[in-house]
């Protein structure tokens, strides 16, 4: 069997895409449930970003929080990571390329979870393509994606210590949902290994893989993935 190669596989994702949005648009009875890259969003406060839970809450980030995010993103690639790629690796991927872009806090598109004060965890989302851009200001990795106009969920961490609690998920469909209401149907990401199982969980599939390169350690691979959120998931999300 003849194996596919990247821009192969992303002109049958993009065939996909076209296809889904144009029944998704002139058809409304169109029924996509049998695929997951059409996973509805799930049912949030449209009014209010403070969703609490056992004390946690989730707000938009801050310019002030900046320094609790770097460095609950330090604990979470140096905690969570470790089974997919070396220390090397991590170290180059905190110190050569860094963990978000702070203007998504400009954007007003940067969430945080919060507990007793403390950010244990962020996510958001954007319309802006992901440029990794080495500490000295060299553009290092462009991820070429699938559409201009798609919204692309940006770094989502965990703390450590606070796994397990459907965080990721909460930040991933928070995001989902204020980017379908900016009027983006299809999401696309660049996940770490170790976070591509719960974007599988979320309904993304994967599209290619894309290698970090830093100097004097072997490539970081990202994966990159995508879904479409089905029109009819409007009126479910504002019943």
């Amino acid at each position: 069997m003849r194996r596919l190669r990247r821009r192969d596989v992303v002109r049958t994702f993009r065939d996909l895409v076209s296809c889904i949005a144009r029944a998704t648009l002139f058809c409304p009875g169109f029924e996509t449930k049998s695929s997951s890259l059409t996973t509805p969003v799930q049912e949030t406060n449209r009014d209010s970003l403070d969703m609490t839970n056992d004390g946690l809450s989730i707000r938009l980030a801050q310019p002030d929080d900046k320094p609790a995010i770097e460095a609950m993103h330090f604990l979470s690639v140096h905690g969570l990571n470790s089974a997919d790629y070396t220390a090397r690796q991590i170290e180059a991927f905190i110190g050569y390329f860094g963990t978000y872009d702070p203007t998504l806090i400009d954007d007003g598109t940067y969430f945080v979870a919060e507990l007793e004060g403390r950010i244990i965890a962020s996510g958001g989302w954007s319309r802006r393509m992901p440029i990794f851009e080495t500490k000295e200001g060299e553009q290092s990795v462009v991820c070429e994606g699938i559409s201009a106009d798609s919204a692309k969920i940006r770094s989502v961490f965990v703390h450590p210590k606070h796994t397990r609690r459907g965080l990721g998920s909460q930040l991933v469909r928070l995001s989902e949902e204020r980017a379908v209401a900016a009027g983006c149907r299809l999401l696309e990401l660049w996940a770490t290994l170790t976070g591509v199982p719960l974007y599988r969980k979320l309904g993304y599939e994967e599209v290619g893989r894309l290698p970090f390169t830093a100097p004097d350690v072997d490539p970081l691979m990202s994966v990159h993935m995508a879904k479409v959120i089905p029109a009819e998931a409007d009126s479910a999300s504002a019943a």
